[in-house]
C-alpha cells in the first residue's frame, strides 16, 4: 500500500489514539527509533505523532480504524525493522476507562502495571488464572486488561513476575501507572 502524505500537525484528522508497541528497545532487543516510529505512522496517514519515551509509546489521531491501523503498522514496522512488534491500540476513551477501572486505587503508581492485550482472552483462558496465587502480590483482569500490583515493587517480585500470561492465548504490553497517565494528557491534549 503506497504511504499517504500525513495531515499538517494541529490539523483534526480523526480519532485520538494511543499505540502501544510490545517488546521495542528492551533490553538492547528489537531496537526502533522512535523518528522512525513516528515517521511510519505518519506515512499511514497519522498526524499529530507523538511518542513517549522510547518503550514504543505513541499518541497520534488516525482515521483509521484501531484495528486497521494496528495491522498496518505491524507491517509497515516489519518491513521497516526486520521484526515486527506486536501493537495494541486504544482510543483515549478507552485509556481513562481502564484508569477510571482501576481495582488497585490506592496502590503506589510504581508498583502497579496496567497490561494492554491484543484481543479480549476466552472466558476459559481467564479461569485459568483465577486460581494462581500471586500473594501478597494481585492481578485482576478486566475485558482486555490486566492490572498486575506489585505489593513491593516489580524488581523484587517473587510470584506475580512468574504468573503465565502466555496462558491467556494473548500478547499483552504492560505500563506503568505513571506512563499510562502522562499518555491520555498527552492524547487529551490534541
Amino acid at each position: 500500500m503506497p504511504a499517504r502524505d500525513p495531515a499538517p500537525r494541529g490539523e483534526a484528522a480523526g480519532d485520538v489514539l494511543v499505540v502501544l508497541l510490545r517488546g521495542v528497545n528492551v533490553g538492547g532487543k528489537h531496537k526502533l527509533p522512535m523518528a522512525l516510529l513516528r515517521e511510519t505512522c505518519e506515512s499511514l496517514g497519522c498526524a499529530d505523532v507523538a511518542t513517549y519515551i522510547q518503550s514504543g509509546n505513541v499518541v497520534l489521531r488516525s482515521i483509521l480504524a484501531p484495528a486497521r491501523l494496528t495491522a498496518q503498522l505491524e507491517a509497515a514496522l516489519g518491513s521497516a525493522v526486520g521484526f515486527t512488534p506486536r501493537v495494541v491500540t486504544r482510543s483515549a476513551d478507552d485509556i481513562a476507562g481502564t484508569l477510571a477501572a482501576n481495582p488497585y486505587p490506592d496502590a503506589d503508581g510504581s508498583k502497579l502495571l496496567i497490561g494492554f492485550m491484543t484481543k479480549r482472552p476466552a472466558r476459559a483462558a481467564v479461569a485459568r488464572l483465577a486460581d494462581v496465587d500471586v500473594s501478597p502480590e494481585a492481578f485482576t483482569i478486566i475485558g482486555s486488561e490486566i492490572y498486575l500490583h506489585y505489593v513491593d515493587g516489580v524488581g523484587t517480585s517473587k510470584r506475580l513476575a512468574k504468573l503465565p500470561l502466555h496462558k491467556l492465548g494473548v500478547e499483552v504490553t504492560a505500563r506503568n501507572l505513571r506512563t499510562i497517565n502522562k499518555l491520555l494528557e498527552m492524547a487529551r491534549s490534541l
